[in-house]
């Protein structure tokens, strides 16, 4: 089922690049599952940061270098990864776009995700 948007108002958050590099070493994650868990456990941090939580995503890009690497892997890390730390994404899901790009910022990088939090009051 696709995402079929939904309204807002209010304060946002803003979040882009949010990317699988490992904070403690600075190397990007070998593969595109690890970088999908590594990208969504620095969006949760960086929400939760700016007063927020994943449940308050309106919208999220994801941009990704091989599309059928994507749905052969990412997809399922990027599910499994929801189903544990925010289902009502699963659920009710935000507007969204999967786009194929030839390179991201760093050659060895597969995944970057893009998003758009609503902040409550």
């Amino acid at each position: 089922m696709w995402g079929k948007g939904c309204t807002a108002q209010g304060t946002f958050a803003f979040l882009s690049g949010t990317e699988g590099i490992d904070p403690e070493t600075l190397k990007v994650l070998p593969t595109m599952g690890e970088q999908v868990d590594m990208a969504w456990d620095k969006i949760k941090e960086r929400l939760s940061e700016m007063g927020t939580s994943c449940d308050n995503i309106v919208q999220k890009i994801t941009f990704v270098t091989d599309m059928d690497e994507w749905f052969r892997h990412g997809i399922w890390y990027q599910n499994r990864w929801l189903q544990k730390n925010s289902p009502k994404l699963m659920k009710e899901e935000p507007a969204g776009t999967l786009l194929q790009v030839s390179r991201l910022a760093l050659p060895e990088m597969k995944v970057e995700i893009q998003i758009i939090a609503v902040v409550s009051d």
